[in-house]
């Protein structure tokens, strides 16, 4: 199983996205609308791919992919 992290401020294209990814029975996808959710989820699951959207307010998706790096 493949195991994704969507991070999306918009939750139409987050759950869109899921769905479309979704049909490949070996993928599965958690939403979280920001990057803060993003934070706090990869320090409770571990995650294979993490996509996001680097156009949000607060912590961009660039600011965001520099932090989880770090880590």
């Amino acid at each position: 199983m493949i195991r994704i992290l969507l991070v999306d401020d918009h939750p139409s294209v987050g759950e869109g996205t899921k769905t479309m990814i979704e049909q490949d029975p070996n993928m599965s996808v958690k939403v979280v609308l920001s990057a803060v959710d993003a934070l706090e989820s990869v320090n409770e699951e571990s995650f294979d791919i993490i996509m996001c959207d680097l156009n949000m307010p607060g912590i961009s998706g660039l600011e965001l992919t520099k932090r989880l790096i770090q880590e």
